[in-house]
């Protein structure tokens, strides 16, 4: 009896010890200065959002449309010729087939069902040419291109920290790349506090690096730099006319 009531004892003491444990947990997470966390509807998880967006430009000689990406591989037809498509440079086949003759009518058919992304990487299942075609018609090219930055990237991995209020458990989360990137976001939600592991890189181009140890320093160098590649092509455009 007594070594059972000495081994109740001490379980006790260590459940307190653990509950102990998680308040203080709790403590320092819900102490957090707000800035150093990071907020779905934020603008930094926005410009973030930006970065990771997938492109949906690369293959409008297939959509002819700039909000939506079709998932790969895909099998087509090409006037005469059917072709598989099951990479980004596949896409020159296409340009080469429809270039070849100036007097036929070019027609691409696409083999349904495909799966298409939109700009937010969500995936839809589409069945045949007229449920294509209203999603072309309904998206929204113009806040889809507003919502892509293309001139800075993320070098990945990078960590993040997540305490969850309801549970109090904290977790370290590894993103791997833009997928993994937006997915997280999308699901960050009130019951979590999110902070990122710094210092996070950030690139513009192959030579230039930059190093964010905050959130702030995060935001204030993508939206600074977010078009610095537009505005470079403009400069060489306006170069080139006056030679």
């Amino acid at each position: 009896m007594i070594k059972f009531l000495q081994l109740l004892r001490n379980l006790c003491f260590l459940l307190l010890l653990v509950h102990v444990s998680c308040r203080q947990e709790e403590t320092i997470y819900e102490g957090t200065e707000p800035e150093e966390r990071l907020v779905a509807d934020s603008n930094v998880a926005r410009l973030l959002t930006a970065i990771a967006a997938p492109d949906t430009v690369s293959d409008d000689i297939l959509d002819g449309s700039s909000c939506i990406s079709i998932v790969l591989p895909i099998s087509i037809k090409v006037n005469s010729e059917h072709l598989t498509i099951s990479e980004p440079s596949d896409y020159d086949r296409i340009q080469e087939l429809l270039d070849f003759s100036d007097d036929d009518e070019d027609i691409i058919l696409i083999d349904f069902p495909i799966n298409v992304m939109v700009s937010n990487l969500l995936t839809r299942s589409v069945e045949n040419q007229t449920a294509f075609d209203n999603i072309v018609v309904d998206c929204n090219e113009e806040t889809a291109a507003a919502e892509r930055i293309t001139c800075v990237d993320i070098q990945y991995p990078i960590t993040f920290k997540v305490f969850n209020r309801l549970t109090e458990n904290l977790t370290d989360i590894g993103i791997q790349n833009d997928a993994d990137l937006l997915s997280f976001i999308a699901k960050i939600n009130e019951d979590q506090i999110v902070e990122p592991v710094f210092p996070q890189i950030f690139e513009i181009g192959e030579d230039t690096e930059f190093e964010a140890n905050s959130l702030e320093e995060t935001e204030k160098f993508i939206t600074e730099n977010q078009d610095v590649c537009q505005d470079e092509l403009l400069e060489d455009e306006y170069d080139d006319d006056y030679e």
